[in-house]
Protein backbone atom coordinates (compact mmCIF):
# COMPACT_ATOMS: atom_id res chain seq x y z
CA UNK A 1 0.00 0.00 0.00
CA UNK A 2 1.51 3.53 -1.08
CA UNK A 3 -0.27 6.71 -0.64
CA UNK A 4 0.96 9.52 -2.72
CA UNK A 5 0.02 12.69 -4.54
CA UNK A 6 -1.12 13.24 -7.94
CA UNK A 7 2.24 14.52 -8.41
CA UNK A 8 4.04 11.04 -7.57
CA UNK A 9 5.44 12.26 -4.24
CA UNK A 10 5.35 8.85 -1.74
CA UNK A 11 2.97 10.11 1.35
CA UNK A 12 3.12 6.84 3.04
CA UNK A 13 3.90 3.34 2.40
CA UNK A 14 2.88 -0.18 4.00
CA UNK A 15 3.63 -3.87 3.51
CA UNK A 16 1.72 -6.37 4.85
CA UNK A 17 2.35 -10.37 3.76
CA UNK A 18 -0.41 -12.35 3.52
CA UNK A 19 -1.39 -16.17 2.35
CA UNK A 20 -4.67 -16.07 0.20
CA UNK A 21 -6.66 -19.06 -0.48
CA UNK A 22 -7.76 -19.54 -4.29
CA UNK A 23 -10.88 -18.06 -5.52
CA UNK A 24 -11.35 -16.60 -2.07
CA UNK A 25 -11.36 -13.43 -0.41
CA UNK A 26 -9.13 -12.33 2.57
CA UNK A 27 -9.32 -9.35 4.74
CA UNK A 28 -5.26 -7.66 5.08
CA UNK A 29 -5.69 -4.70 6.62
CA UNK A 30 -8.57 -2.27 7.95
CA UNK A 31 -7.53 1.27 7.76
CA UNK A 32 -9.61 4.47 8.64
CA UNK A 33 -9.14 7.26 6.16
CA UNK A 34 -6.77 9.20 8.67
CA UNK A 35 -4.45 6.29 8.10
CA UNK A 36 -5.01 5.39 4.64
CA UNK A 37 -4.25 9.21 3.54
CA UNK A 38 -1.93 10.07 5.88
CA UNK A 39 -2.91 13.29 6.52
CA UNK A 40 -2.20 14.09 2.72
CA UNK A 41 -4.84 16.61 1.05
CA UNK A 42 -8.03 14.55 -0.28
CA UNK A 43 -8.32 16.72 -3.46
CA UNK A 44 -4.77 15.68 -4.73
CA UNK A 45 -3.78 12.24 -2.74
CA UNK A 46 -4.36 8.40 -3.71
CA UNK A 47 -3.83 5.51 -2.16
CA UNK A 48 -2.50 2.52 -3.78
CA UNK A 49 -3.33 -0.98 -3.16
CA UNK A 50 -1.13 -3.61 -4.70
CA UNK A 51 -1.20 -7.42 -4.52
CA UNK A 52 2.27 -8.59 -5.55
CA UNK A 53 2.93 -12.35 -6.31
CA UNK A 54 6.78 -13.32 -6.72
CA UNK A 55 7.67 -9.44 -7.04
CA UNK A 56 5.11 -8.68 -9.62
CA UNK A 57 2.08 -6.63 -9.83
CA UNK A 58 -0.90 -8.51 -9.90
CA UNK A 59 -3.65 -6.42 -8.82
CA UNK A 60 -4.20 -2.95 -8.07
CA UNK A 61 -6.68 -1.09 -6.70
CA UNK A 62 -6.23 2.91 -6.40
CA UNK A 63 -8.78 4.70 -3.71
CA UNK A 64 -9.43 8.12 -3.33
CA UNK A 65 -10.58 10.19 -0.18
CA UNK A 66 -12.74 12.78 -2.25
CA UNK A 67 -12.73 11.36 -5.81
CA UNK A 68 -15.63 13.66 -7.04
CA UNK A 69 -13.47 17.18 -5.94
CA UNK A 70 -10.24 15.32 -6.78
CA UNK A 71 -7.74 18.28 -8.42
CA UNK A 72 -6.70 16.21 -11.32
CA UNK A 73 -3.85 16.96 -13.10
CA UNK A 74 -2.35 17.16 -16.96
CA UNK A 75 -1.07 14.23 -16.51
CA UNK A 76 2.28 14.74 -19.37
CA UNK A 77 1.41 11.83 -21.06
CA UNK A 78 4.22 10.61 -23.99
CA UNK A 79 3.25 8.30 -26.50
CA UNK A 80 5.67 5.99 -28.67
CA UNK A 81 5.33 3.53 -31.29
CA UNK A 82 7.20 0.97 -31.82
CA UNK A 83 5.25 -0.59 -35.08
CA UNK A 84 2.24 -1.77 -33.73
CA UNK A 85 2.91 -1.28 -30.08
CA UNK A 86 2.26 1.86 -28.38
CA UNK A 87 4.26 3.10 -25.44
CA UNK A 88 2.15 5.56 -22.99
CA UNK A 89 3.61 7.34 -19.90
CA UNK A 90 2.74 9.48 -17.40
CA UNK A 91 4.76 12.23 -15.80
CA UNK A 92 1.92 13.04 -13.07
CA UNK A 93 -1.34 10.83 -12.42
CA UNK A 94 -3.45 9.66 -14.87
CA UNK A 95 -6.97 8.14 -13.75
CA UNK A 96 -8.85 6.31 -16.58
CA UNK A 97 -6.77 6.20 -19.68
CA UNK A 98 -8.75 5.65 -22.30
CA UNK A 99 -7.45 5.26 -25.82
CA UNK A 100 -9.53 5.87 -29.16
CA UNK A 101 -9.29 5.74 -32.65
CA UNK A 102 -12.05 7.72 -34.08
CA UNK A 103 -13.62 6.24 -37.18
CA UNK A 104 -10.35 4.16 -37.45
CA UNK A 105 -10.94 0.62 -36.80
CA UNK A 106 -8.52 -0.18 -34.04
CA UNK A 107 -8.47 -2.63 -31.06
CA UNK A 108 -5.97 -2.21 -28.10
CA UNK A 109 -4.44 -5.23 -26.37
CA UNK A 110 -5.57 -3.32 -23.05
CA UNK A 111 -7.71 -0.11 -22.45
CA UNK A 112 -9.05 2.38 -19.08
CA UNK A 113 -6.17 1.89 -17.18
CA UNK A 114 -4.54 4.02 -14.83
CA UNK A 115 -1.10 5.38 -14.89
CA UNK A 116 0.70 6.02 -11.89
CA UNK A 117 3.11 9.02 -11.93
CA UNK A 118 6.58 8.09 -14.11
CA UNK A 119 4.80 5.15 -15.22
CA UNK A 120 4.54 3.48 -18.53
CA UNK A 121 2.51 0.91 -20.35
CA UNK A 122 2.80 -0.91 -23.44
CA UNK A 123 -0.42 -1.82 -25.31
CA UNK A 124 -0.39 -3.94 -28.88
CA UNK A 125 -3.24 -2.10 -31.54
CA UNK A 126 -4.69 -4.48 -34.05
CA UNK A 127 -5.57 -2.38 -37.14
CA UNK A 128 -5.54 -3.19 -40.92
CA UNK A 129 -5.06 0.76 -41.10
CA UNK A 130 -1.57 2.02 -41.46
CA UNK A 131 0.52 3.04 -38.64
CA UNK A 132 0.65 6.71 -39.62
CA UNK A 133 -2.91 6.61 -39.86
CA UNK A 134 -3.01 5.15 -36.30
CA UNK A 135 -0.87 7.74 -35.18
CA UNK A 136 -3.00 10.72 -36.82
CA UNK A 137 -6.16 8.79 -35.13
CA UNK A 138 -5.24 8.45 -31.63
CA UNK A 139 -7.08 10.27 -29.20
CA UNK A 140 -6.15 9.63 -25.31
CA UNK A 141 -8.64 10.36 -22.67
CA UNK A 142 -8.35 10.68 -19.12
CA UNK A 143 -10.54 11.96 -15.86
CA UNK A 144 -8.56 15.19 -16.04
CA UNK A 145 -9.79 15.54 -20.12
CA UNK A 146 -8.70 14.94 -23.23
CA UNK A 147 -4.81 14.63 -22.72
CA UNK A 148 -1.98 16.24 -24.66
CA UNK A 149 0.45 13.55 -26.08
CA UNK A 150 3.55 14.33 -27.23
CA UNK A 151 5.25 11.99 -29.72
Amino acid sequence: MRTLDVDGKVVATREEAATLAPLSATAVATLPDAALFAGGDPARTIAVAELLIDGRVTSRVLVSAAPKTMTLPDPGLTATWDGDRLTLTATKLARAVWLDFGKVEATPSDNAFDLLPGESVTVTVASKTSAAALRRALSVRTLAGIAAVKS
